[in-house]
């Protein structure tokens, strides 16, 4: 098959004819390609350059000839290719109106139905509106355009042809332009795709109408480039018209807002919103770059400044803190239908904000979990119970906040995730499920709007009485032995967990530093303890110490144990030690897994040289009766004593 019945047979030109009781005029027409065609009909330069192949009388199937039964009977045959009739008719009615429609709309779709499915190429259509009357042009776009959409694989509007013919009027000297009118159609297209994109989040008519925007520039390129051939560019052509394509802005700046387009939405779609700023600042960047001065860019232009306008609007400046434009992004899902995405962005928008306003990176997996962690403890029964108790009282706004997180988890388990599981999944009515996860989500968005300063993450984690945790799977080489020498190399991650959820989970290890108070003479003060730990009770003991409180914080584990350290022995002693007497690292980690305490916590062990005259007094609080200094050497485990403070006295021996 030759390259021009290849072409032909992928292109379908659809004609109007009209004046049913007389003839045309003979003119001479000028087509955009400089040649010209002298005769009463137009449509048979058309066809000479769109079916070159067919012989003049021969029947084309695909030359579709529009208009009443009159006007196709007096003209038809006059043609230098025979059409096929589509008769229309000639009425004002409504049903006459969707008669004209379906004559046009139905052939077309069953021509796109016998095309061959996963065809490379679809049918072109090219539109003559020349000698249209009364409203079929109208209805015959309308119809054209409406199975294109239906049919986009196999249908495609091509172009839209025009013979600027005037009667009485001299013609000009090289003929009667007969000329592509496309813009017509590209325009109100243009404003509809950038609706859908910033009304519904649809992206891909937009980029497609980008890259036709593109194409239609390439054609000026190539003149340009056979015009500096001419004048002795000795550059092969394709190289010439390579580097006229990374030059003209018009084209670098449609590239790179399809480029920010399709970076946007996976942004918004994947959760990808530390990307967010840049993408939508990108795309507002590239819009601003093209040129109204083409009158082919002109329609992508002003659709494009406006899509730039009302992103600025929608999204918050670029120097908004990260969680802002998480907020706006969940927004802007769920205005767009986006549900699933919706709900994503507000399961995250807290730990994002939590992270920025406590100078974490929201980037980073690790520091996002330890946030995480605290705010799913509210799942769990023992914290649950406590709230719904109302014995654990919560700073506003985090009643509020932490409801509204726990009811959208619910929902999205019980809605989505398990929605298979039960027998309404297969009957959930969609509306229902949007309007109860939507709503979710808003109310999500509203509470962190109403909250512009700092959230209160302080009060919240002294709420919960948090404690300093180390994950036992980094503290391995600290476990192989009761006693490991302090190094100041090995660095623990750390964070602060509820108390009650891992006091009995083996794989956090709550870090206790444990302090034994040392005598000139070696002796160790010990005591017996009354009360605390119900496993420790009645157990002799020569550590003062306890967890480290969210209070205790400081930029080291190291330096918050010293600090929690420091707080336990003022609070546990009448007369503590000075402050200077503390070191400012330990001697030593302890740890033991033969008892349930010791398998859940690990210590810091220091040893602080008690100088004083009067021995050390405790108070009420601290739960311990004196027994007075010992000799290293009497405390064992045999004699009563717990098992950290026979490895904290063997530490602690010079």
């Amino acid at each position: 098959m030759s390259a021009e019945h290849a072409t032909a047979s992928h292109c379908l030109l659809i004609s109007l004819i009209g004046n049913p009781h007389g003839d045309y005029d003979s003119a001479t027409y000028l087509l955009d390609d400089g040649t010209q065609h002298t005769g009463s009909y137009h449509q048979d330069a058309l066809l000479r350059r769109l079916f070159p192949a067919l012989p003049a009388g021969s029947a084309n199937p695909r030359f579709w000839l529009v208009s009443t039964d009159e006007a196709l009977a007096r003209h038809a045959d006059r043609l230098s290719q025979k059409p096929r009739r589509i008769a229309v008719p000639d009425g004002l009615s409504d049903d006459d109106f969707w008669k004209i429609y379906a004559a046009i709309a139905d052939p077309l779709l069953e021509l796109a139905d016998q095309t061959t499915a996963g065809s490379p190429q679809p049918i072109d259509i090219h539109i003559d509106l020349t000698h249209g009357w009364r409203i079929l042009p109208t209805f015959l776009l309308s119809a054209v355009r409406a199975c294109c959409a239906l049919r986009p694989k196999r249908l495609r509007l091509a172009d839209i042809w025009y013979a600027f013919y005037v009667p009485k009027r001299p013609a000009p000297p090289s003929g009667w332009p007969l000329r592509r009118v496309t813009p017509i159609a590209i325009m109100a297209d243009l404003a509809a795709d950038v609706r859908f994109f910033l009304d519904y989040g649809i992206g891909g008519p937009l980029e497609y109408r980008l890259e036709q925007g593109e194409r239609a520039l390439v054609p000026q390129l190539v003149q340009q480039a056979q015009a500096l051939r001419a004048a002795g560019d000795r550059r092969p052509e394709r190289a010439i018209i390579g580097e006229l394509r990374r030059q003209h802005p018009d084209l670098s700046a449609i590239r790179e807002l399809a480029h920010a387009m399709a970076q946007m939405m996976s942004t918004a779609q994947l959760n990808h919103t530390p990307h967010l700023p840049r993408a939508v600042d990108d795309l507002c960047q590239s819009a601003s770059r093209l040129s109204p001065a083409a009158i082919v860019m002109r329609p992508l232009f002003e659709t494009l400044d406006t899509l730039a306008h009302e992103l600025r609007q929608m999204m918050p400046s670029a120097r908004q803190p990260l969680w802002r434009w998480h907020l706006a992004c969940a927004r802007w899902c769920l205005e767009r239908g986006w549900l699933q995405q919706a709900v994503t962005h507000a399961a995250e928008l807290t730990v994002t904000r939590l992270c920025e306003e406590r100078g974490l990176d929201p980037c980073d997996h690790q520091q996002r979990h330890a946030i995480a962690r605290v705010l799913s403890a509210f799942d769990q029964r023992p914290i649950a119970d406590r709230v719904r108790n109302q014995q654990l009282h919560l700073p506003a706004p985090w009643a509020d906040l932490l409801s509204a997180n726990r009811t959208l988890f619910k929902q999205v388990r019980n809605l989505i995730n398990h929605a298979g599981m039960n027998r309404d999944g297969a009957s959930c009515d969609p509306a229902r499920l949007e309007t109860n996860l939507g709503q979710s989500v808003r109310n999500i968005l509203t509470l962190h709007e109403r909250e512009p300063g700092p959230l209160p993450w302080r009060q919240l984690m002294e709420a919960l009485d948090v404690v300093a945790v180390v994950p036992a799977r980094e503290a391995w080489p600290l476990l192989a032995e009761p006693i490991a020498a302090w190094d100041p190399h090995l660095q623990l991650s750390w964070a602060y967990l509820p108390r009650v959820l891992v006091e009995d989970d083996p794989a956090h290890l709550q870090v206790i530093p444990y302090a034994v108070l040392q005598a000139p003479d070696g002796r160790l003060w010990a005591a017996r303890r009354t009360g605390g730990d119900p496993r420790l009770q009645g157990l002799g003991t020569i550590g003062l110490g306890g967890h480290i409180a969210y209070a205790d914080q400081a930029e080291t584990l190291v330096g918050s144990a010293r600090k929690a350290l420091l707080r336990e022995l003022a609070e546990e002693l009448h007369n503590p030690p000075p402050v200077a007497t503390v070191a400012d690292t330990p001697r030593a980690w302890i740890s033991e897994g033969r008892t349930l305490i010791g398998r859940v916590h690990i210590g810091l062990l220091w040893v602080i040289p008690w100088t004083a005259a009067e021995p050390p007094r405790p108070t009420e609080r601290s739960h311990l009766e004196p027994i007075g200094f010992l000799d290293p050497a009497r405390i064992v485990e045999d004699d009563g004593f717990e098992i950290w403070s026979c490895l904290a006295r063997q530490a602690a021996a010079p």
